[in-house]
């Protein structure tokens, strides 16, 4: 049985491979393909540990057995009301990943329509100062497709619970201090709703979308993983 494995953030970076190819018996599992990575490449042996397994752009469990064909992804930490009666209107909501600067301008547009009285938009920008050190920039690396499908999925579960319009963008690539990696814009009727939208959305990607980033500063750069967590990656 032949499945292709992607790795991405620290694995990528410490492993020196984005993509490898397994052969493994039939019934293997997730866990199985798993091993056989770090078989191969002992200096993920962090991996079973910390990681999420997908299957086919979705998150999966460890003992979900593998067909031929498959895409696999072992996916690190990713950086960082009551319901609401059925929507009067259909739900719609815009997500995409982009590797151009990011403007918020399309996504209020795209949220604003006469029966909302609220917008919302948060922008999370890159700061020149974390963790004790001076930040030269950001390097922003995503599971696209998996990101965009979860992003999408996100938007849609705010947009339902809070009856809103809900865009989200994330952008990767090398961001400079200043820089808008992400943006998320919440239309409602009222205000409490579509700030709870908007924080819903921000909160629940940086849990469940698979996007890193990797800070660098000038005598080194670390990935963010996790809240608080980190592999420091020293340069010469």
């Amino acid at each position: 049985m032949h499945v292709r494995v992607e790795l991405y953030g620290r694995a990528a970076s410490q492993s020196g491979e984005r993509e490898l190819e397994l052969e493994l018996s039939p019934g293997a599992t997730l866990s199985d393909a798993a091993i056989a990575v770090t078989e191969r490449l002992p200096v993920l042996a962090w991996m079973r540990q910390i990681c999420r397994p997908a299957r086919n752009l979705e998150y999966s469990t460890w003992d979900t057995p593998l067909a031929d064909g498959d895409e696999v992804s072992f996916i690190p930490p990713v950086s960082g009301g009551s319901d609401a009666d059925p929507a009067p209107h259909p739900v719609q909501v815009l997500a995409e990943i982009l590797d151009t600067p990011l403007d918020p301008g399309p996504l209020v547009a795209f949220c604003e329509t006469p029966e909302m009285g609220a917008v919302v938009t948060f922008s999370g920008n890159v700061r020149n100062y974390n963790r004790g050190r001076t930040v030269g920039h950001l390097e922003y690396e995503g599971y696209r497709p998996m990101a965009v499908k979860e992003m999408r999925a996100i938007a849609e579960e705010a947009a339902q619970r809070w009856n809103a319009r809900v865009a989200v963008q994330h952008r990767l690539g090398r961001l400079e201090i200043g820089e808008a990696s992400v943006l998320v814009v919440a239309a409602s009727a009222h205000r409490g709703d579509a700030f709870e939208a908007c924080r819903y959305t921000i909160d629940t990607l940086k849990e469940r979308v698979p996007i890193w980033k990797r800070e660098v500063w000038e005598e080194g750069d670390v990935w963010i993983e996790g809240p608080g967590e980190a592999t420091v990656q020293s340069r010469a």
